[in-house]
Order: C-alpha cells, then structure tokens, then sequence
C-alpha cells in the first residue's frame, strides 16, 4: 500500500464529514435571503484550509450584506518562494434548492457510495477534492509547488463582483501571479476523464411586457384587454425556429467562428466513442432533438442557444395579467460579444412589437442581468500534457478533450489579469451526478480518484521548466 493509500482511508471518512457540513449551509447566491449564508460558507472552507497549513484571507464587501454581496476566499500555502504558484479556483455558491428533491435540499443523505444535497458536485465537492490532494502531499513532504485558493461564492450568479476580488487581492499582494490555473468545475464524458479546450459564454436577460396596473377578469375584459402573456409569447417565439433549430435574431450569430480544422478533427473523434444515448439518461433529460453524436456535441459545445426559462405576471385564477416578464438565457460561443447579441435581441423584440400595431401604452422593457464572454484555453502547452498523464495515473484512462456546453463566469477574469498562465479544466464531476438539478450527488470514488489525479498533476507541474510569469 503506498503512501496516497494510506492518506485517503484516513482522509475519506473526514471528507465525508466535512462535505456534509458545508452541504448543509444554503449558500444560494441568487436568493437575498441568503447572502449570510455566503459568508458562512466562506468562513467553513476558510477553517478547512487553515487546518491544512493555509493562510487564509476572507474578503468580502463593504457595509451591511444585500442582494450584490461578495465574499471569497483566497489562501496561499507557500513552500518555495522559488518554486511556481498554482491557482486551484472553484466556487461555494450553489444553485437555488428548485423542485423535484426526493430529500432535503441541504440536509444531505450520506452512504458509503455518495452523498446527495445541493452543491455536493456543484461545486463543493470537487473544491474538497482539490484541497485534499494539496494536504497529502503537504503532509506527504511532497508539495513542491506553492499553490493559491481561489473561492468565491458568486459563480451562480454569473461571478459579479470577482473581477473586484481578483484585483483587491493583488493590491493588497495576497495573490502571487500565477504559472498556471487548475479549475475543477466541468463534467466527465461518460466514463472517460476530461480536459476541456472551451466553454460558452452566458447572456442572461429580463423581458418584461406591461399593459395595465391590475389584473382583469378574463369574462368581463377578454377580447377588449391586451393580453401581456399573449404578447411576451409571441415576441420571444419569434427569436427562435423550431423547425430549423436557428436563432432568427438579425446579427446573433456574428462572431460564431466556422468549425474545421483541428477543432472538427478533435470533434469526429470525440464524437467516434461517445455514447449519446448514455449522456441522454445521465443528462436525466426528458425529450431531446434527434441528432447523432457528432451533430449532438457540435450543438452543445460550439453553437449558441436561445432559452426560456420562466414566465411570472402576478396570475391569479383566469384573470389577466396587468404584466408578463420572463427570464431568457443564450449562451454564447466563439468570439460572440455579450453587449452585442443582447443590443442584437432588443432590437429585434422592439422590432417585433411594433409588427403587433398595438397602442402606445404597452410597454416593452429588455433588462441585461448578466453577461460573460466564451473562453478558450490553449491545449498545446505542458500543464495539459501533464494533466492528461494524470488523468491516466489517477483515473486509469487517458482523458477525452472536449468543449464545455457550460460557463464560468471567473475564466475571463484570470485570463484579462494573467494572460500567460494557461487555465487547465480538468473535470472531477460526472453528467449523472445532476449539475443544477434536484437530488444533486457527488460519487466518494470520483473524491478519491480525484485526489490521486490532482496530487500527481501537482507532482507533474512541480518537474516542469518554469518561466516566471
């Protein structure tokens, strides 16, 4: 048995408490009534890291917490002030509880095999995981890089506020600039490892149609009363073709580059060995397009969407609303701008109401909550390949590289502030572990074969000829 053996049947048992422990806190970063619950979260970890050496600083902003608080963590462990500085990013926030829980949300259920509860993959436990792997070896003697946490609680909420974070702490020389950047916050293809190459961007608006102040009764008003359901379908039916499966926006795709090259030849043979109708029933998918596997990831990775997510108008029995709002998502792909493709989608939801001819007095409002860039990482530099020797070291395949239908917000942050530290996305979570979903879980097998995959990566990076940055 070697030493890593050792560590992880003493390690599991404590991992499994501590995820639990921070399971339980519900530290939603887009519900107000739970911004404490952000800085608990913060303050959990923050012990956590302490116990493994760490110097840890909470950062958090200023005055009494509100629905735009921040906080975060960033915490260094220095073991060589010659030796390269590793950032290690995930976030604590997590998703609102949402329905369909067979358990409580976040009073997790723990057996042998997994624990179930929000945020358990997404992203508490492989931030744990990543911590882990740092501690064996530090324990070990055999940490050989220094390596920086970077933590912060608003990821779910599109990372608002991180660039603030991320320049605070290198005005106040709490973070070191960094060789490379680990992110552990992506998903396996079945069951192989992954290293992403990409991810898309994110635009997240609010469309709101108004046609009175207060609600009508459908027999007295029906026919007479504009309708602002009827109205907001229209318009946003209008943004997207079913039969085509292509946004109709004038100027959306602008920006989406061509797929050849390199990129489609790393597609075919992705596309090759990729089980489809697995990824379906671990996606936990109702319906889906009927599509092969090439044209399925080619969609998911490389081509933008259009999504409606909900509608709200205050409804009440068959009354008509004196409102409609709904929340629309794309997410964006390539060199997509997010100040365009939203300037893009007012445009053509103002010009679409004026097609209707109603009166002056309806009034039509496109509000942008939140929007970030696609990221690319380059894939032909040394952390990758010692990411993927790795993956084969710790989980017993070599890695399947792949795009990433998901954003995180904080990639292009790290990319503006330290262009020459390659981001490696190296994936601890699986598709069937439920991101966003209810009865969320995350594997304890994928915990311990994620600390084998980190800790050798760590070895790996420390052998490497280093730069400075």
């Amino acid at each position: 048995m070697g030493a890593i053996d050792d560590y992880l049947k003493e390690a599991i048992p404590e991992f499994r408490q501590q995820l639990a422990r921070l399971v339980t806190i519900p530290s939603s970063s887009q519900e107000a009534e739970h911004v404490g619950d952000l800085l608990r979260i913060v303050q959990e970890t923050a012990n956590i890291a302490r116990d493994y050496g760490f110097t840890t600083h909470i950062l958090q902003s200023e005055g009494n917490p509100s629905e735009n608080f921040v906080a975060g963590l960033v915490a260094t462990l220095e073991v060589d002030p010659n030796a390269p500085w590793i950032i290690v990013y995930n976030h604590l926030d997590v998703q609102p509880e949402g329905d369909g829980w067979l358990t409580k949300a976040f009073e997790p259920v723990v057996t042998h095999e997994k624990i179930i509860g929000r945020g358990a993959t997404d992203d508490k436990g492989p931030m744990l995981t990543a911590l882990h792997a740092v501690n064996y070896l530090r324990a070990a003697g055999k940490l050989k890089v220094n390596v920086a946490l970077v933590h912060e609680t608003k990821e779910e909420a599109g990372s608002t506020g991180f660039g603030k974070l991320i320049q605070e702490s290198i005005g106040r020389q709490l973070l070191p600039a960094p060789h490379s950047i680990l992110v552990c916050d992506t998903v396996f293809q079945g069951d192989n490892p992954t290293i992403s190459s990409s991810l898309r961007g994110l635009l997240t608006a609010e469309v709101t149609v108004t046609t009175g102040t207060q609600a009508v009764h459908s027999g007295l008003g029906g026919g007479i009363a504009i309708n602002p359901m009827n109205v907001l379908t229209q318009l946003l039916a209008s943004c997207y073709n079913e039969a085509t499966r292509k946004v109709t926006i004038a100027d959306f795709y602008e920006g989406v580059l061509p797929i050849a090259g390199e990129m489609h030849e790393n597609l075919r043979k992705v596309a090759e060995g990729f089980d489809l109708d697995r990824y379906k029933r671990d996606l936990r998918a109702g319906a889906c397009y009927p599509q092969d596997r090439y044209e399925a990831l080619l969609r998911n990775w490389h081509q933008p969407t259009f999504e409606i997510h909900n509608y709200k108008g205050g409804l009440e029995g068959t009354k008509i609303p004196p409102f409609a709002t709904a929340q629309v998502t794309m997410r964006m792909v390539g060199q997509q701008d997010p100040d365009k493709v939203f300037a893009a989608v007012e445009t053509h939801l103002r010009g679409q109401l004026a097609q209707c001819q109603l009166p002056l007095d309806v009034k039509l409002d496109v509000k942008k909550i939140k929007g970030s860039r696609a990221v690319s990482v380059a894939m032909d530099n040394p952390y990758v390949l010692a990411a993927a020797e790795a993956c084969e070291a710790g989980f017993g395949r070599r890695p399947v590289y792949d795009g990433c239908g998901g954003t995180i917000g904080a990639l292009p942050v790290f990319q503006e502030h330290f262009p020459q530290a390659p981001i490696v996305l190296l994936a601890i979570s699986m598709v069937d572990d439920g991101y966003h979903a209810p009865n969320e879980e995350f594997k304890f097998s994928q915990a311990e074969k994620g600390i084998r995959v980190i800790s050798d990566y760590l070895q790996r990076v420390a052998a490497l000829p280093q730069v400075r940055p």
